[in-house]
C-alpha cells in the first residue's frame, strides 16, 4: 500500500545495551521489522557517544552527538528498549539522554513523545529502570506516553534466533507504539492517525507475562 508522505511517521530507536548479542537491540530490530507500512524506524547506535562534558558542548557537539541530536529532531517519537542494571538504567543511555537534552529545557527532546520498554531476566522485567527512565525524561520536558507499561520479564525465554518471538509481547509492544503516534499527532497538530483494517492487530486487555 502506497502511503502519502503526510501520513508517514519516522521513529528513532535507542537501545540501552551496547553488546552485539543484546536482547534490547534485537527487540528494537524486531519492532522495526513489524511496523505498519506508514512507520519507519531508524536505530541509532550509542557506542561512540562520549561522556557528557559541557566544555565540549559547542555548536551541535562532538560528531556522534550531532548525529544523535539530528535524529532526535527529525523523528516523530522515540522508542527506548533497555535492560536494568543494578536497579537502574545503563550509564551510556543516561549519558546519551543528557547530551540530547541540551540546552536545558529547550533541547531536541522537548515535547518529543517517548515510549519506554524495559527488559530483564527476572519476572520484574526492569520495572525499576522503567521508573528511572520516566523520572529522567520528565526533567527533559519530553512527553512519556501514558498507558500500560511495556515490561518484558524472563526475556531470554521470549527470544529465538535473535528476535522477539513471544507473539503476545510483540503485539503488546507494537500496540503501544500506535498509542505513541496518537501522542505525536496531538503534539504536532496532525489529524488523528487512521489505521486501515488490514493493518490492525488484536488488542490485549493486560500486559502479557
Amino acid at each position: 500500500m502506497d502511503v502519502p508522505q503526510h501520513q508517514r511517521f519516522k521513529l528513532l530507536g535507542l537501545s540501552g545495551s551496547l553488546r552485539k548479542a543484546s536482547n534490547s537491540s534485537a527487540i528494537l530490530r524486531t519492532l522495526r521489522d513489524n511496523l505498519t507500512p506508514d512507520i519507519a524506524m531508524e536505530i541509532v547506535a550509542l557506542d561512540d557517544i562520549p561522556p557528557f562534558n559541557e566544555d565540549h558542548d559547542t555548536g551541535d557537539g562532538p560528531a556522534p552527538v550531532a548525529t544523535l541530536r539530528r535524529a532526535v529532531r527529525a523523528c516523530d517519537g522515540i522508542v527506548i528498549v533497555s535492560p536494568e542494571y543494578n536497579h537502574g538504567i545503563p550509564g551510556h543511555l543516561k549519558n546519551a539522554i543528557d547530551w540530547a537534552s541540551r540546552p536545558g529545557y529547550d533541547g531536541p527532546l522537548k515535547n518529543k513523545p517517548i515510549k519506554i520498554m524495559t527488559i530483564a531476566s527476572s519476572p520484574l522485567g526492569g520495572a525499576r529502570a522503567q521508573a528511572w527512565l520516566q523520572e529522567v525524561f520528565s526533567s527533559t520536558l519530553s512527553r512519556v506516553v501514558p498507558g500500560k507499561q511495556v515490561i518484558i520479564g524472563a526475556v531470554e525465554s521470549k527470544m529465538k534466533d535473535g528476535k522477539l518471538a513471544h507473539e503476545d509481547t510483540l503485539i503488546f509492544a507494537l500496540n503501544s507504539i500506535d498509542e505513541m503516534l496518537d501522542e505525536a499527532c496531538l503534539v504536532q497538530g496532525r489529524a488523528k492517525r487512521v489505521i486501515p483494517d488490514a493493518w490492525k492487530r488484536r488488542k490485549l486487555d493486560k500486559p502479557p507475562r
